[in-house]
């Protein structure tokens, strides 16, 4: 199709173009910069009109090569919209949808049926990239006119996708290595003799490894059906959770926000789940309290404010929280830390070990394992940095990694690579904040159970939270594993087996001969009761890596 608009300037971002031809040729490679986020993601973008009279429900494909070459976001991946639309009025739609751009180039195809009729010159298509701050490579931007099979790319997945990829065996060798232990029930008559072919249930309480996910205080204490809902996925699934956005500095400032989640903490104590602090610094003008940019020409007083604020806040929390993220996304956030001095984070975390002598203290940031793994200086800096930390003495307790996907998605020996390097640093490892942003509900499917095997096969990452689960409360409805109506998706289908079924131990079993039952269960607090001939008993008992023997008497 002819096309009779040139690539230039378009919203606040700046194009350029190896070429002055005003077509899109095959030849063409353009780089565009979003320096700063617009309004609205369509006031920075492509966009091209075409020449060519187009019927109702005409075939249609949109079809270009791109690379990410540098994205502010928790995926380290370029962001994009792909339009086809009337060029004005109303700007009806036949095609908008999103897509993540990975940083090796590759082709992307949407294929679809143009909702009307559009006379030549009246529609337009192209891509938005208002979304984020970012640098995209785009090549090879083609309309394509009743495409053929052999127009569209092969739908691809990622390396080691396949069902019998080797590491899916390795990653099943280490999870009965490292997440299961030796459980060994003697049951014993009053008078010491063996209790033979008692009826023994094992049943887990509470896994040793934590599953969990962010939650909205509010939403925890909402009484309609929803809240409901909403609670008992927690209470099912949930091991620990941590608060999406009522615990960072601008809400912790609102006093009703501070009684919600008094009150939302007293519900998760009464049911046994544990409480992550998220988070303490976000070293940024962007994402803090917005005095600090008020202190930002005096560095003491703007040390004060900061102080101040790690010792009021985690003080008040003490010991109702198991972790703080202490620092989060120091990498892209570094307006505060630049002027204090790189050194000062060490001190924010004396501070808060000052103020919660028991929580776990962590360095939590994004695109360690996303971005397809390939952000090489990305990991160099975090692991630097915690290391910075550990040498200058500050309680460092653990790693944080987000954990936020896109396509095209981190192979899974690559994450497992990352992974091991940083169990270097001998500090347990927390997937804080996990989701997968995609339309193919086969492929967030898979990728889901493929990133829970990896992570829970590494003997160094102990604990695992989704970052949302409910289409009407997740900042990317794509990645909820519930829709709005709380029909479960597939990738809710893996999340729900794997921590309620496949990675627990539920069973019956029996005593032998020597009133001895011994099993290999998931580790774990369990619940174990034994029956015979009428007389019962039920204990409780801990099974961590070591093999757990207990004796118990009938009465």
């Amino acid at each position: 199709m002819s096309l009779n608009n040139a690539p230039g300037e378009f919203g606040r971002a700046t194009l350029t173009s190896t070429t002055d031809d005003d077509t899109v040729d095959s030849n063409v490679t353009l780089r565009f910069e979003v320096q700063t986020r617009p309004q609205n993601p369509w006031n920075s973008g492509l966009r091209y009109r075409a020449e060519c009279d187009l019927p109702p429900r005409a075939e249609l494909m949109i079809r270009f090569t791109a690379r990410t070459l540098s994205a502010q976001t928790e995926s380290g991946l370029a962001s994009a919209r792909v339009y086809f639309e009337t060029d004005g009025g109303s700007y009806d739609k036949s095609l908008f949808e999103r897509v993540e751009i990975g940083r090796t180039a590759r082709e992307y195809a949407f294929a679809f049926r143009s909702a009307r009729q559009y006379r030549a010159g009246q529609y337009a298509f192209g891509l938005f990239f208002g979304d984020l701050v970012q640098s995209v490579e785009i090549s090879n931007l083609e309309l394509i006119l009743n495409p053929d099979a052999s127009n569209l790319p092969p739908r691809e997945l990622y390396p080691g996708s396949e069902p019998h990829a080797q590491w899916r065996r390795e990653a099943q060798e280490r999870i009965e290595q490292y997440r299961k232990g030796d459980l060994t029930l003697n049951l014993r008559h009053a008078d010491g003799s063996p209790a033979v072919d008692a009826t023994v249930s094992i049943v887990e309480k509470r896994s040793a490894f934590q599953w969990g996910t962010c939650v909205v205080a509010a939403r925890l204490l909402d009484a309609s059906p929803d809240g409901e809902k909403y609670r008992d996925f927690i209470e099912n699934y949930c091991d620990i959770v941590v608060f999406e956005n009522d615990l960072k500095w601008f809400a912790w400032q609102n006093a009703r926000a501070r009684e919600r989640v008094d009150q939302a903490l007293q519900w998760l104590e009464r049911h046994n789940i544990a409480v992550r602090g998220h988070c303490l610094v976000w070293p940024s003008w962007r994402n803090s309290n917005p005095m600090w940019k008020d202190a930002a020409e005096s560095p003491e007083k703007l040390r004060k404010l900061i102080n101040e604020h790690i010792l009021e806040e985690a003080s008040q929390l003490q010991g109702r929280l198991v972790d703080w993220d202490v620092v989060n996304e120091p990498y892209d956030n570094r307006d505060i830390w630049q002027i204090l001095g790189k050194s000062e984070l060490a001190s924010w975390y004396k501070l808060a070990r000052q103020a919660d002598p028991n929580a776990r203290l962590y360095l939590n940031d994004y695109g360690i394992l996303s971005a397809e793994g390939l952000d090489r200086r990305k990991h160099d800096f975090y692991y630097q940095t915690a290391q910075e930390l550990l040498n200058a003495g500050a309680p460092l307790g653990g790693l944080g990694m987000q954990g936020h996907f896109g396509y095209p998605f981190t192979p899974p020996e690559r994450m497992l690579e990352i992974l091991n390097r940083m169990a270097e640093l001998n500090l347990p490892i927390a997937i804080t904040e996990h989701d997968v942003d995609t339309q193919d509900e086969e492929l967030h499917a898979q990728f889901t159970r493929d990133f829970m095997t990896v992570a829970f096969s590494c003997p160094a990452v102990d604990k695992f939270l989704l970052w949302g689960f409910w289409e009407r409360a997740h900042w990317r409805p794509n990645a909820a594993l519930y829709t709005s109506d709380w029909q479960l998706k597939p990738a809710g289908e893996v999340f729900t087996t794997l921590v309620g079924q496949t990675w627990r131990t539920n069973l019956e079993t029996k005593t032998n001969s020597d009133g001895v039952c011994q099993q290999r269960v998931f580790l774990g607090d369990y619940e174990i009761t034994a029956e015979l001939q009428g007389k019962r008993v039920q204990c409780y008992a801990p099974v961590r890596h070591d093999s757990t023997e207990i004796t118990v008497v009938l009465p």
